[in-house]
């Protein structure tokens, strides 16, 4: 399997590493603002970006990349959906969940937003959902209070309802919040498409807590998305006639 260069370029960070038959390796995440194609190990390997950034998405087309919309997807049935609005993330697991899980499947995507994607049986996108995430929650009592604190200081596990103070309060509120709004989600989901969920996925920066805090999420990794980005790249390459 050749090797490629894999990028997940979201709104607060980026990961990048090498897709080959052992995975992904060497994976490194940086704050996006910082990122930029001068960053990616050299060797003249093929790219491949699924990028929400449309600044930075244009700065690595311009580097030669690769990059991942719904149009170039082989493996998903989009037809139910307006695909053209899709984020190139959103995508990406997807394929990865085509790739990897048990379907039916629901990838949670846990980063600046929580995205949720549904997979069924026949590879079909089914449909999902977009909330805001616990960095957003945390940001929004801040902008939008007069003197409540800015509270960035996360934890992987779930913290003590009982907040002794502003700053312990609002990590309890936001992260079990966020547990809650998760687990009611994925129950909604499940309802509305008739059960037969086999798997339930979360990948992204923020994945950990939520696998760690639902019993019926499981941990996907900190390269799913790139494995998606990847197979993708490799559809179109790799496996094509053309």
């Amino acid at each position: 399997m050749r090797p490629i260069l894999v990028v997940d370029v979201g709104n607060t960070n980026t990961r990048f590493g090498v897709h080959s038959d052992s995975g992904v390796e060497a994976v490194q995440v940086v704050p996006t603002s910082e990122f930029g194609p001068d960053l990616l190990p050299g060797g003249g390997l093929p790219l491949a970006v699924a990028s929400v950034v449309p600044e930075k998405t244009v700065e690595l087309e311009g580097a030669g990349a690769f990059v991942v919309t719904a149009e170039r997807v082989r493996e998903i049935d989009f037809s139910l959906v307006d695909a053209g609005a899709l984020g190139a993330d959103r995508i990406a697991n997807m394929v990865a969940l085509a790739k990897y899980a048990n379907l039916s499947a629901i990838c949670v995507g846990c980063g600046t937003a929580i995205t949720f994607e549904v997979l069924d049986s026949n590879r079909v996108f089914r449909g999902g959902c977009i909330a805001p995430g616990r960095a957003l929650m945390r940001e929004s009592l801040s902008v939008k209070t007069s003197k409540l604190p800015l509270v960035l200081d996360f934890n992987g596990k779930r913290p003590p309802a009982l907040g002794m103070d502003t700053v312990s309060a609002i990590s309890a509120g936001c992260d079990i919040g966020a547990l809650g709004m998760v687990e009611g989600i994925v129950a909604a989901l499940e309802n509305e498409i008739g059960g037969g969920v086999r798997q339930i996925i979360a990948a992204g920066g923020d994945a950990e807590f939520f696998a760690n805090g639902i019993l019926k999420i499981s941990y996907g990794g900190g390269d799913f998305t790139l494995k998606g980005v990847a197979e993708i790249w490799r559809s179109n390459h790799e496996n094509s006639t053309d």
